[in-house]
């Protein structure tokens, strides 16, 4: 479902080294030279005012609804206060700056920012360490969820980013493009970046995969196909969309370091996820392997995850439900062709037919008010 489109680790001292989608480094890109940080004996690039590293992908990817990237960098403290881009995605980035020069020389308190398209959404400060490089992480979903993470732990975190967007990505820069060298621009060291994508259609080309194969004969063209392919992403829009409305009601904006102690999810969102994680596992189990015989391992979880979204947003829950059952993902004659090619199949479908069914039944009994 997650695809990655660029890796670079700086393993020699070629800056053409990497992993990425089709593209081309641009020419600055080639006056930076991997080196052995004397410091640490880590091999990366050092970062001045006007150095950085910018490819740009042959074809962007469009309609992106999730990235995850990651920087692993050494930013030394006692520096000026200064903003600075650490990645440049194209439609989205995320900059750091630093608040102040420390007495502690073990870290620089930031406040980071995350663009995605025209919206900008700033976290709440962060304690960057300075004494070493740490692995610094970004993760964005179109459901409006923002994290950030330092050496696999959660420091900050947003529920409300840019909700609903789906950006273009054209480009991976990292680096001071646009800012000239002088006494007032620090420098630092970068030795990694990974950068992951999601798009809209990816997680139902995962879904269709491991479906059994049908042809529709009377479907050359795949019109019918597309439609219905159509139908299910809007579908799966709408889903994100309640969703987007269900996280600011069940965690807050939060940083380690100011708090709340608590953290930033509340108890039924952590339980939420778990539900949902566990009943993802399950039906993704039951079409690789087509064992469906215990169909309680994926709707128990998923009923009680929808117990948790109905009571937190019951209007909303209620006016999603009664939207998916009136809801037509195929007109008529696409429906015959469908149902004639589910009767050749039948047996290969049907266990999965009966799941959704009771699954969607649960949606609305419990939309009715339904225990």
């Amino acid at each position: 479902m997650w695809r990655s489109v660029f890796l670079h680790e700086f393993i020699d001292h070629r800056i053409d080294n990497f992993q990425a989608l089709p593209g081309r480094p641009q020419p600055p890109s080639f006056l930076l030279a991997p080196q052995r940080d004397p410091a640490t004996g880590v091999n990366s690039i050092l970062i001045r005012g006007g150095s950085h590293f910018d490819y740009r992908f042959t074809t962007p990817l469009t309609d992106i609804i999730g990235i995850s990237g990651r920087v692993r960098l050494h930013y030394p403290a006692a520096q000026p206060d200064f903003a600075f881009p650490i990645l440049d995605l194209g439609s989205a980035s995320l900059a750091i700056k630093t608040e102040s020069s420390p007495t502690d020389v073990s870290t620089t308190l930031t406040s980071p920012a995350l663009s995605i398209g025209a919206s900008f959404s700033p976290f709440r400060l962060v304690n960057l360490p300075a004494t070493r490089y740490v692995d610094f992480r970004f993760d964005w979903s179109t459901s409006g969820q923002a994290r950030i993470l330092q050496d696999g732990q959660l420091v900050a975190y947003r529920h409300s980013a840019s909700p609903g967007a789906a950006i273009t990505v054209d480009r991976v820069v990292f680096g001071l493009p646009n800012i000239q060298p002088g006494p007032g621009v620090p420098s630092y060291r970068i030795a990694r970046v990974f950068v992951r994508l999601l798009s809209r259609v990816d997680t139902l080309a995962f879904i269709s995969r491991l479906l059994p194969d049908v042809k529709l004969d009377d479907d050359p063209k795949n019109r019918c196909t597309q439609t219905a392919v159509a139908g299910l992403l809007a579908m799966a829009d709408r889903l994100r969309q309640f969703m987007a409305t269900v996280h600011p009601a069940l965690s807050r904006s939060w940083s380690a370091q100011s708090g709340p102690a608590e953290g930033p999810l509340d108890e039924l969102a952590i339980k939420a996820h778990a539900l949902a994680v566990k009943a993802g596992a399950e039906l993704v189990t039951m079409l690789r392997t087509g064992e469906f015989g215990a169909p309680n391992r994926f709707l128990i979880p998923f009923t009680r995850f929808l117990r948790i979204l109905h009571d937190t947003k019951p209007a909303e829950f209620d006016a999603l439900a009664a939207e998916l059952l009136n809801t037509t993902v195929v007109e008529d004659d696409c429906k015959k062709m469908f149902e004639s090619a589910a009767k050749e199949h039948y047996a290969a479908f049907q266990p999965l037919i009966d799941l959704l069914t009771t699954a969607n039944t649960q949606i609305q009994r419990i939309a009715s008010g339904g225990k």
